[in-house]
């Protein structure tokens, strides 16, 4: 039994005294520069296509200047723990971020994760981030970022019907209905029936033709209405009776049934990236909007 406690003090001793056996760490890690930010040299946000939107902070401190682009999903940056992405279009992704030491040249990010926090206007931003020439950074700012409100267009992301009539001018009707999540519509003989809970438009442009082209459309009244028109909303009578919103109007659907207001007034905008159109409606009623195909 002496004989193997022997050997094995023997082989701890020898383990010991090899100073060999611990690698060194001295090198193999970079040891972080840590950045102190409390000036916000500049900022700016930009919406995307995706509805998302970006947001550009530049942070400045004695030692150099810090800019970081994130990607979120309100008008403010929005507290949480933003992860690195290698472009724009990631809800919760930072980007393009870059250290510019004083009297040096950028250098960009290339990992590490950056924790935003936020009490009212005040922020807070904490990262230990590594950069591409794989120096390590530190930052912590602490300061005053101030995001204005931005009204957002009610989306309509559901289309009713679109269609486009002939008149005897050579121009074209074409009647665009669109309507938010819990509108229904019903094809039948004499059009379609709408139905469900929520809000819809009906838009009759005026066109040279049987498509909708992009521009700017101003409200003109019902048989006053040229290309480059839409029919303001109007109420008329056939047969001994009274038919009511017509033309370009909003409704308001409750249990299957509508109520309208006429649009008389605000331009309507169509723009086009391939066969998905953006329609936007903006007067002092309503802010709506619809992006996606009509199929005309």
């Amino acid at each position: 039994m002496k004989k193997y406690l022997i050997l094995a003090f023997a082989c701890l001793a020898a383990f010991g005294c090899d100073e060999s056996a611990i690698a060194p760490l001295s090198g193999v890690y970079p040891v972080p520069q840590n950045l102190e930010f409390a000036t916000v040299a500049g900022k700016s946000e930009e919406k995307l296509e995706s509805g998302l939107r970006t947001f550009a902070v530049k942070l400045e401190c004695a030692e150099g200047t810090f800019d970081a682009n994130f990607t979120a999903d309100k008008y403010f940056l929005v507290p949480k723990t933003y992860t690195f992405s290698e472009s724009a279009g990631t809800d919760g992704t930072y980007f393009n971020t870059s250290w510019t030491p004083k009297g040096g040249s950028a250098v960009k990010v290339k990992s590490g994760d950056l924790k935003v926090s936020k009490t009212d206007d005040n922020y807070e931003f904490k990262a230990a981030l590594t950069l591409t020439d794989s120096k390590v950074i530190k930052i912590h700012f602490k300061g005053e970022i101030v995001y204005e409100p931005v009204i957002e267009a009610l989306r309509l992301p559901s289309l009713l019907s679109a269609s486009a009539q002939a008149q005897a001018d050579g121009s074209n009707i074409i009647t665009v209905k669109a309507g938010t999540t819990g509108i229904t519509a019903t094809p039948g003989e004499y059009g379609v029936t709408i139905g469900g809970n929520g809000n819809y438009i009906s838009i009759d442009f005026v066109s040279s033709d049987a498509t909708l082209h992009e521009g700017t459309y101003t409200p003109a009244a019902n048989g006053a209405a040229k290309a480059g028109n839409y029919v303001m909303g109007y109420d008329t009578e056939m047969w001994g009776m009274t038919f009511t919103n017509w033309g370009t109007c909003w409704f308001t659907v409750a249990n299957d049934t509508a109520t309208g207001i006429h649009i008389e007034s605000g331009d309507i905008t169509v723009s086009k990236k391939g066969t998905t159109y953006t329609i936007t409606v903006k007067n002092d009623d309503v802010f709506a909007e619809y992006v996606g195909e009509l199929g005309l």
